[in-house]
């Protein structure tokens, strides 16, 4: 890793802006079909894995930017990377970055057969 070569620096936390899989967030499925992927299960679950493997990297990580967007008067489930609604709907992903950020250090292993 890049931070491993600058040891003058080793006492600093690590900050990581932008940690998020999707591109393009202004637009929804209605300008992109392929932008679908957001309103399913499987996005939450690769943002989990995500966060999963960048917490793993360094016990230095203090801090995760993941940028979501609501949008007044977008269609509901339009694809925009939201966290809720609307209509204040929590989406999957929400509960995804609050179970992280009542976690802190603590790491849970899950296995699902």
């Amino acid at each position: 890793m890049i931070y491993n070569e600058f040891e003058q620096l080793n006492h600093l936390p690590i900050f990581i802006d932008g940690c998020d899989p999707a591109v393009d967030t202004t637009h929804g499925v209605y300008d992109n079909s392929n932008y679908i992927i957001y309103n399913t299960e499987y996005y939450p679950c690769i943002v989990a894995s995500m966060m999963f493997h960048i917490l793993s990297l360094s016990s230095r990580i203090q801090l995760i930017i993941h940028w979501s967007f609501y949008m007044e008067g977008k269609r509901l489930f339009e694809g925009n990377r939201t966290l809720m609604t609307n209509y204040k709907l929590h989406l999957p992903i929400l509960s995804d970055l609050k179970l992280f950020g009542k976690l802190k250090y603590k790491l849970l292993f899950m296995e699902i057969n």
